[in-house]
């Protein structure tokens, strides 16, 4: 570090200090204290939680769709005629559509629970409409 670099440097202390926190340029942080840490530190569980199950919905539903995928492919291939086929479509879209529905409902429950989470680490009542 040059002479006039340390002089310029001089007198300003630790950025952190005390002084400086407390300066009208630097006001507080207001969850510094332990209790609105914790607050933070669960919150942030909560949605890292909510996120790894919406992972796991999704991983899952994508494993399930295609093992359904490939046995109706194998079963449009094994069809004698036209009404055979026209019958597995029809299942196929069924319970397509069934399942897509479930894990929508599922999707939309685990992200109501994140926002709850989020929501209360806010201090907000999570029942109360914003």
């Amino acid at each position: 570090m040059t002479k006039a670099t340390t002089e310029t440097n001089k007198g300003r202390g630790n950025p952190l200090s005390k002084a400086a926190t407390q300066s009208p340029a630097f006001p507080p942080f207001p969850m510094l204290d332990a209790e609105g840490l914790r607050a933070f530190l669960d919150t942030q569980r909560g949605v890292l939680d909510g996120m790894l199950a919406v992972n796991r919905e999704l991983l899952d539903f994508a494993e399930t769709r295609l093992r359904a995928d490939i046995e109706t492919i194998d079963g449009f291939c094994h069809c004698k005629d036209w009404q055979q086929f026209v019958d597995l479509q029809n299942k196929f879209f069924s319970t397509m559509t069934t399942q897509y529905f479930d894990r929508t409902t599922r999707l939309m429950t685990t992200a109501s629970k994140m926002l709850a989470t989020q929501r209360a680490g806010d201090g907000k009542n999570p029942q109360e409409p914003e």
